[in-house]
Formats: C-alpha cells, sequence, structure tokens
C-alpha cells in the first residue's frame, strides 16, 4: 500500500499464523471498525439503535469481536469465519448468527458454549467457504473448475449454483436484520423449512 507521503507498506503477515497473531489482526479490524462507525457519527444523523455488524470470513471474526466491545452494534452476523479468542472465551453480548457451509470446527463449537444471549448457527450444504461472496460469478470467466483439483474447488466454491448461493444469503441476512433491528419475527431463524431445504438449524439459543 503506498500512502499520499510516498511511504510503501507491504503486507508481511506469516503465511501460517499462530492464534494469537490471527487474534491480533482481528483485533485491529474491529478497533478500525469501531472508528468508522465514531466517524459517521460524528460526520451524519444516523440511528444507532440500527447498526449491526457483518462480514464474512475474517470480517465475520470482526464483526463478532466488534459487537462483544462496543454496545453501538446491536449484532453481529458472521459468514463462515472463525471466531476470535475472545469471542470463543466469553461470546458476544448481543444477538449473534453464524452462516455458515456444512462443516463445523472446534472454533464454533467453544463459540456455541460461551454465547449467552441469542445466538444461531445456520448451516448451507453446497456452499463453498467463498459461496458467501460473490465470487463464484467469476468461476466459469476465469475457468477456476478446470484450474482447481476437485476437492480444493468444492471447498472453496461448493456445489450450489452462484445465484442459489446468493438467494440463501440474502434471505437469512435478511431475516436476522428484520429480527433484530425492527423486531420481526422470521421461523427461517428458528427450524428448517421446504423453501431451503439445504439450510439446517446446528445450534440456537434463545
Amino acid at each position: 500500500m503506498k500512502f499520499p507521503d510516498g511511504r510503501v507498506l507491504y503486507n508481511n503477515r506469516p503465511a501460517d499464523e499462530s492464534v494469537e497473531q490471527r487474534d491480533a489482526a482481528i483485533t485491529v479490524r474491529a478497533d478500525d471498525l469501531r472508528f468508522v462507525l465514531t466517524e459517521v457519527e460524528r460526520r451524519w444523523s444516523v440511528d444507532v439503535r440500527r447498526v449491526v455488524a457483518v462480514g464474512h470470513s475474517a470480517g465475520g471474526a470482526t464483526a463478532a469481536e466488534a459487537a462483544q466491545s462496543d454496545s453501538r452494534f446491536r449484532a453481529a452476523l458472521n459468514m463462515d469465519g472463525a471466531f476470535s479468542s475472545r469471542v470463543t472465551r466469553a461470546g458476544v453480548p448481543r444477538p449473534t448468527l453464524l452462516l455458515s457451509g456444512a462443516w463445523d470446527f472446534d472454533n464454533w463449537v467453544q463459540w456455541r458454549g460461551a454465547q449467552q444471549t441469542w445466538g444461531r448457527h445456520l448451516a448451507a450444504s453446497g456452499m463453498g467457504h467463498y459461496s458467501f461472496t460473490d465470487a463464484p460469478y467469476f468461476i466459469e470467466p476465469a475457468h477456476l473448475r478446470e484450474r482447481l483439483p476437485a476437492p480444493v474447488f468444492a471447498e472453496l466454491f461448493g456445489t450450489v449454483a452462484p445465484a442459489r448461493a446468493i438467494e440463501v444469503q440474502r434471505t437469512y441476512v435478511r431475516a436476522f436484520l428484520d429480527r433484530h433491528l425492527f423486531g420481526v419475527p422470521s421461523p427461517l431463524l428458528n427450524r428448517a423449512t421446504p423453501r431451503f431445504p439445504e439450510v439446517s438449524v446446528r445450534w440456537s439459543t434463545r
């Protein structure tokens, strides 16, 4: 990254991060998110009762940690990201949704054990890690299916069609936001539905 004063900073993060290094990076990201919210509040008139932290992968971990440390975030939504150690130890004192692929990890089990407020873990079969982004739309133009080994491709991009992956995301993210910003309940957050047979409620509390 090149700054206006001419300084150039290069990515020097290790390829294999330790838990401590990963946690430190997430804390910096969460501080950045809090700073941005502070600046938005300072510059514009915003309704702080309508702010939710949402992110994918490391962004999802950032959303949870930001909501843990700053009550201005009314809720947190983590899309297929590992939680920081702070969150796995103490949970998030605000409603938190983990929307993931069909896999499960110790990190998520630890968060589920620590979460005391409203929480859900919804798992969608057929989704890859990048199914929670717009990356699947680049599969065909970039010939990724031919360039990657089948197991790697499935882990990254899943087997679900891009349009279906987007539909799952939009529907469940909206249901979560409606529930926790506007008080509109949705059965999608509590039980399976024939409309989305690939999505299961793996865990819930409250």
